[in-house]
């Protein structure tokens, strides 16, 4: 028995990317069997919200038709500014799987396969940095992929699982600060790593902030050369400034509006709550804090002399799963800080950072008393296989559900909450299978509140239903070739109507080939006076100049880095492809 473990692990060691690549495509194709066989979508309340902004920007490069800043083709042809401020490298990134993919049946279970890639080679790397025994990491990777952020894309298109896919990747570059010299700590992959994170999900960002300062802060207390440490830190915030400067200007342009923010929600609500078997997201089960007991109590009591670092995950990963529970006085800081509930609204948002922590911890802790032959690393190896096929199995049994609601003519989509949704149920299956992308979007509407321009946050979402969504198909919509959006309409007197998109403070609106006078309500949707016979209105947007410097930083900055990443392996003849040993 032992001849053949250590076969496989040769093997395993020995070509180890192959392995990897083999054992994740397995572990997703288990996941994903029963939802390829019924080829199943699964539709939630942030998948309508994404699909429409991966479809206008799939547009806008098909036609040909570009407006960085608004919506033209998604989003109710309304003008929305979205893109620009959410994910724009993402949004792109995703558009061009769009043009491979036939329908978003095949654009889902491809984005679920390359997710699980990212996430798993991911925690192989940071195995590998920290010199875990191989069969523990697979076993860990494999518990990782089936938690937490996840399998949450699949199962209801939460932008933050990309986020959680590239974690482990930046914890492995975090690692260079306290394990390297400083001389060694290269400030390049860690911004190129956030800046990526930054091209995705903002808040993600922010959240993986929050760790990578502990780790700055242990790192520059242990440095011997303070001022090169911080040196190399400076010019890595540097290149991400660079790399996401039109994620900032942005932000930055949309703030000279006054906008709406997400819904407010209690934070207590969105905790993570204890469950018997449920680990995805929301759920925090008994096997998974028992992981953790075993983990924290084995750093404390066993390896506390041994391993500072598995101390820190220990510590760091119990505490930020601490922060996503009620045990934390949530209540006390939403009453002190209101705005947290229509920005940050889910405390359970903290295992994007605990998860990975938890498991890459246990790993480590287990594979030191694997190495060191104590009774306690088989104990724990096998709670962990233990826990793997339980979380694999719960993974499964939540889409064997998900599949059941797909297939029920009365449901077929999961919880959420359209402004409009087809009587006609199955319409929905027929159209997730269409070639026509715009399908989908045409019986599933949903009218979120999220950066409208409004003067007030109440209602700001209902009132888009009203006066966008309810009235668009009363005009003649047509994108131009400057990206401009032509609404036209015949009216039978000289009267005051309501058009069916919304302005912000940039944007221009001409009326029968002259700028004209509007008013706005609550929500930024301009009234006009329409004369007698046909009208045209065209509404386009002014790009600051410096907003377009900023752009071209971004794109340049970008071009160079991957040149010089290209330049760097090919001049040391070190493709990653050609690394294929584990150690």
């Amino acid at each position: 028995m032992d001849e053949i473990t250590g076969k496989i692990k040769s093997w395993l060691s020995k070509y180890y990317l192959l392995a990897t690549f083999i054992i994740i495509t397995l572990v997703t194709g288990i996941s994903l069997f029963i939802q390829i066989k019924a080829r199943a979508n699964f539709i939630y309340g942030d998948t309508a919200f994404h699909y429409n902004r991966f479809y206008d920007l799939y547009r806008q490069i098909k036609t040909g038709n570009f407006n960085y800043f608004q919506a033209i083709y998604g989003f109710n042809e309304s003008g929305r500014m979205i893109n620009a401020v959410y994910g724009p490298g993402f949004a792109f990134f995703n558009a061009m799987l769009l043009f491979i993919c036939q329908s978003w049946f095949s654009y889902q279970i491809l984005t679920d396969f390359l997710i699980n890639l990212i996430a798993g080679f991911g925690f192989i790397h940071l195995s590998r940095k920290l010199n875990l025994n191989i069969f523990v990491s697979y076993i860990m990777m494999i518990i990782f992929l089936s938690t937490g952020y996840i399998p949450v894309w699949n199962l209801g298109n939460q932008l933050m699982s990309w986020g959680a896919a590239i974690t482990p990747w930046i914890f492995a570059e975090a690692m260079n600060w306290i394990q390297r010299t400083t001389k060694q700590v290269k400030a390049g992959k860690l911004a190129i790593l956030m800046a990526i994170v930054a091209q995705i999900h903002n808040l993600t960002l922010l959240i993986v902030a929050v760790a990578l300062v502990i780790f700055f802060l242990i790192g520059l207390l242990h440095s011997k050369e303070k001022v090169v440490f911080l040196r190399n830190i400076g010019l890595s915030i540097l290149i991400f400034l660079c790399l996401s400067a039109n994620v900032i200007g942005g932000l930055l342009v949309l703030k000279q509006s006054q906008i709406t923010m997400p819904q407010s929600v209690s934070l207590l609500v969105n905790v993570l709550s204890l469950h018997k078997f449920y680990s995805i997201r929301t759920g925090l089960s008994l096997v998974l804090l028992l992981l953790v007991f075993v983990q924290v109590v084995v750093a404390l009591l066993v390896l506390r002399k041994k391993s500072k670092l598995n101390l820190l995950f220990a510590i760091m990963g119990a505490a930020f799963l601490f922060l996503g529970t009620r045990l934390f006085p949530w209540q006390i800081m939403q009453n002190i800080f209101p705005q947290l509930k229509d920005s940050f609204q889910a405390p359970f948002r903290f295992i994007l950072i605990a998860y990975p922590l938890i498991f890459i911890g246990y790993g480590l802790a287990t594979s030191i008393l694997l190495k060191e032959k104590h009774i306690l690393g088989k104990i724990m190896l096998s709670l962990a296989t233990i826990a793997m096929i339980f979380f694999m199995v719960g993974h499964v049994k939540t889409i064997r559900e998900n599949v059941a609601n797909y297939n029920n003519d009365t449901t077929v989509i999961g919880n959420s909450w359209p402004y409009k949704v087809t009587k006609n149920r199955p319409k929905i299956r027929v159209a997730m299978h269409s070639k026509d992308k715009s399908e989908f979007l045409k019986l599933y509407v949903n009218a979120e509140s999220d950066y409208l321009p409004a003067s007030s946050s109440q209602n700001a979402g209902l009132l888009y239903g009203k006066e966008v969504i309810d009235r668009e198909k009363l005009f003649k919509h047509q994108v131009l070739k400057n990206g401009a959006m032509q609404l036209s309409w015949y009216s039978k007197k000289s009267q005051k109507t309501q058009l069916p998109f919304v302005m912000y403070r940039q944007s221009q609106l001409i009326l029968n080939g002259k700028e004209t006078k509007y008013q706005l309500g609550q929500l930024h949707v301009p009234t006009v006076t329409a004369k007698k016979g046909k009208n045209i209105a065209v509404l386009s947007f002014k790009t600051p100049v410096w907003f377009v410097i900023a752009f071209w930083i971004t794109i340049i900055s970008w071009i160079l880095i991957i040149g010089y990443l290209i330049y760097k392996s090919v001049h040391k003849r070190r493709l990653f492809l050609l690394k294929l040993t584990w150690q």
